[in-house]
Formats: structure tokens, sequence, C-alpha cells
């Protein structure tokens, strides 16, 4: 039961009030006034328990704007791995275009929906990708492991790998009779599905590898979820740190080739060099290379601009950079700056340990052999990542419940609770402001149960009212109006 329901049944007790004025007989009628009269009051009470003078808390705000650090990109996001926190953003939330970078999502749906070491026959799908779109050199009707297919795409991003993945795993988890553009729709349905679910809400894939497609979009704040999450699976993990691979595979015979006479011909061989284009990866890229880099994707078309997800850890932090839209050389430099900032200039910082004790109030009108104070103590932890320079700025302040004030102002020799008290009981909150913006509230309780008097003090300002118990006052006030309605209504039907 909430206010609002209060309020209506405040409203339907006055209605019913003024019809027992007009309907019933002067010498019951007082009678069910004064019943309604009570009532009526005893829900305002409820109301007043009810009311909240607590201003809603304001979202955590982005770590800073950090306006020392300028990126060539027009959108970029560096988002701490564990916590999800937004260290840097510019233009977070812009539509923007994904490119090859598509692949992150495309190959955590494959994960999810596969074994690695599913066999993959490929088909003409491998062929049917756009003009001028790289490819890893699949031959349709070779025969390849999941794994494999997954390096195909991942570290030269062969558009045709993504085709032959999402045929294989649409057929797989709906149906196998599914033609090659039917699939292709399923995939991205899986694609879409899975990127709601991540919480990737301002972004639509329309294919598996990201060739520029006007209603193919995400976000660089949907791109970091999308990446973040990918990076929790450890085959993915270790995918995108892969610097190269080599596949051979037996050549496709040639059918026509095979009803003539080839035992004199050598056996053939396909295989498969594929580099991963990431240069914070290739120790061989003197410019951008990155030690402490782990992953992600590159991505490029002319309306997406050169674009590049990317990973890195170190001591025990992991971070997650995107830069959308930027240049040729841009977008390695602002990886590495993003990356660098978060490793180097961020920390992780404890402000509380759940149970810690804040302070000690007085209890009143407690039992004899109850102790007449106390502990408050915080309901959870507070860690979380902050710039090295922010931390210092992080103010805290204790707001305690309103009907624990004794006198106005928030000194804790003016507070007062009564008896009883309960373990975990919710006293107030502690609030955390950097710059005065609020990034965070703990409930605080106490930390013990404390009994009340036998016989409680009945003057004591501090005794709770009964209208600060709804649900009691709701089943009193339906016990004493219902029976009298009942009765007067069915006496004047009696009489009529």
């Amino acid at each position: 039961m909430n206010i609002h329901h209060i309020i209506e049944m405040d409203n339907l007790f006055c209605l019913l009030l003024c019809e027992g004025v007009l309907k019933v007989k002067k010498s019951i009628s007082w009678i069910i006034i004064i019943t309604m009269v009570m009532v009526v009051s005893i829900l305002n009470d409820c109301k007043a328990a009810f009311k909240d003078n607590t201003p809603p808390p304001a979202s955590a705000p982005v770590l800073g704007t950090h306006n020392d650090i300028t990126v060539e990109a027009a959108a970029a996001v560096l988002m701490e791995q564990t916590t999800g926190k937004i260290l840097y953003s510019r233009n977070p939330h812009e539509i923007m275009y994904p490119a090859s970078t598509t692949k992150i999502l495309t190959t955590l749906v494959a994960l999810e929906n596969s074994d690695t070491q599913d066999t993959v026959t490929v088909g003409e799908e491998v062929k049917a990708v756009p003009n001028h779109s790289t490819v890893a050199g699949l031959i349709p009707g070779q025969t390849y492991s999941m794994s494999d297919l997954l390096l195909a795409l991942m570290l030269p991003s062969g558009n045709d790998a993504a085709n032959a993945i999402a045929v294989y795993i649409a057929r797989r988890v709906k149906d196998e009779s599914l033609d090659t553009d039917e699939a292709m729709v399923e995939f991205c349905r899986m694609m879409n599905q899975r990127a709601r679910e991540i919480g990737a809400f301002r972004s639509n894939f329309v294919n598996p590898h990201g060739y520029h497609d006007n209603n193919h979009y995400t976000t660089a704040y949907d791109l970091a979820l999308i990446a973040r999450e990918a990076m929790n699976n450890p085959a993915f993990r270790r995918l995108v740190r892969t610097p190269h691979a080599v596949v051979e595979k037996p050549a496709v015979v040639d059918k026509a080739a095979e009803q003539s006479d080839t035992s004199d011909q050598p056996d053939e061989v396909c295989i498969h060099r594929w580099t991963n284009g990431n240069r914070l990866l290739n120790r061989t890229s003197k410019d951008y290379y990155f030690p402490y880099a782990t992953g992600i994707k590159t991505g490029f078309t002319t309306p997406a601009g050169h674009c590049l997800v990317s990973s890195a850890f170190k001591d025990g932090l992991e971070v997650i950079s995107v830069v959308l839209k930027s240049t040729q050389e841009g977008r390695w430099v602002d990886s590495r700056k993003l990356l660098e900032y978060g490793l180097n200039d961020c920390t992780f910082h404890q402000l509380l340990k759940k149970g810690d004790i804040l302070c000690t109030l007085n209890v009143t009108n407690h039992a004899q052999d109850e102790p007449g104070q106390v502990n408050v103590i915080a309901a959870e932890d507070y860690r979380d990542i902050f710039d090295n320079e922010d931390i210092p700025k992080i103010q805290s302040t204790i707001v305690w419940n309103d009907d624990l004030l004794k006198d106005v102002g928030d000194n804790r020799e003016n507070i007062l609770l009564s008896a009883p008290v309960f373990k975990g009981q919710k006293l107030g909150r502690i609030v955390y402001t950097l710059d005065k913006v609020l990034i965070k509230q703990i409930d605080l309780v106490a930390d013990r149960d404390i009994e009340a008097k036998l016989q409680p003090d009945m003057e004591n300002t501090n005794t709770l009212p009964l209208g600060k118990h709804p649900n009691t006052v709701f089943v009193i006030g339906l016990l004493i109006i219902c029976p009298g309605i009942f009765f007067t209504v069915r006496r004047l039907k009696a009489r009529s």
C-alpha cells in the first residue's frame, strides 16, 4: 500500500460519509459519522507517515570531463571493465556507424550459440559480400571449425567469415531449412536481441559484418557495453588478443576434376595466414604498440571513419576504450591516450565498508536491561574507481530520517531514537558528492535490537503514532466501517 492508495481510500470514505448523511436515518447516522471521522483522521496520519521529504537521488556523473584529454574521434568512451563506470566520454550517446567493430557482437552471439569445435561447411554465402569489403579468403565447400571462422572474422576482419558464421548459427538455432537471406535476417534479429539484453538500446544491426548501411548504427557507449560483455567470455578474450594465425586445409577438389585421372597429381593444401589488424597488439608497430593492450577490434568505412575498440590491463585494473570516426592515425593515438589515462591516472578507492560504525545515537523509552545507545552502521560497501585527483574532493554528509530529529538541525546530539529499535532499521543515509554532484548514497542502519519498556510512557512524544503503521490502520478501519455500512444498508432495504 502506498500513499496514492491511501489518498484514494480517503476520498472513498468521504463519499461514503456524504451518502450516509443523506440516506441513513437520524437514529443511526451519527454512529456512522463518528466512525467515518475517526477513520479519515487515521488515514491522514498514514499519509503523513508515507510522506517522503527526501530529494530523489541524482544519477552518478561521468567521472569528470577532463578537458586536458583531447581526441580526434567524433565520439569516444573509456569504461572500467568490472564496474562499467565511465571514466571519460565524448558524445557517448551520439548515433554513429560502427563499421567492422560490429564483429564484436557477431562473435559474442556465435560463441554463445555454438561450440568452438563445431564443424562448419561454408557455402555460397561467403561470396555474397559487398564489393571492396575485406575477406579472409574462405572457399565455398570448404570445412572449418567454428574456432577457425572466428579467427577469420576477427583477425583479417573477413566479411565472408561473418556471413558463414551468421548462416550457420541461424540455421543451428532456428531452422536448418532457412535459405541464406532468411538466415541472415534471423542472425541479425539475434544480434539486436542480445544488444538489448546488454543495455545497448540506441543500436541497430542489419548485417553481421558492419558494411555500411544507414540503418546499421550504434553509439560509443553502447559499443563499450557490448565489448565489456564480450570480454567476460574467456574464449572471446583469448581470440581478440591473438596476433596472428595459420590455418591449413585440404584444397577443395573440383567435381569435374575428380572424374579425371589425378593419381599422379600431388595433394594440394590451402593455407590461410591471418594477421590481427590491431596495431596496439603488434610488437613491430613501434609507434602504436601498447604493452598492456588485450584487444579488441578495428573498423573502417568511409561514412564510419576509422574506428577502434580496444582494451588494456595493468595492476588489476582493466579498461575498455571506444573511438569512432577518428582518422587513420588518430584512432591509435586516441586509444593509447585513453587507455594510458585509465591505467595510470585512475584507481579504486574504498570510502566505506559494510558494518563501519558512523556514530552512536541515544535511545529513549528502552527496557531497563537494554543499553541507551545504538551504533549506526553502513548497510553496504562503497568502493569505486576515481581519478586520483578527484579522491580528495569527495565530500560526505549524513542525512537522518525526519522522524528521528529531536530539534531542527543535523547535529547528532539532537537526535533521539525511541525504542523499540530493530537491527537493520534504516536510520538515515550517508550522501557522497563530487563537485557538488551526487555520486552515491548508502543507507545507515541500527546494529542491534533494543526493546521498549513493558509499559511505554504514553507522554513520550517520540513514541510512534498509530498512523505510522498503515497496514494495521487499514485493517482496523475496514473492521470498523464495513459492518456498519452492511447493517445500515440491510436495515434500509428491509424498511423500504
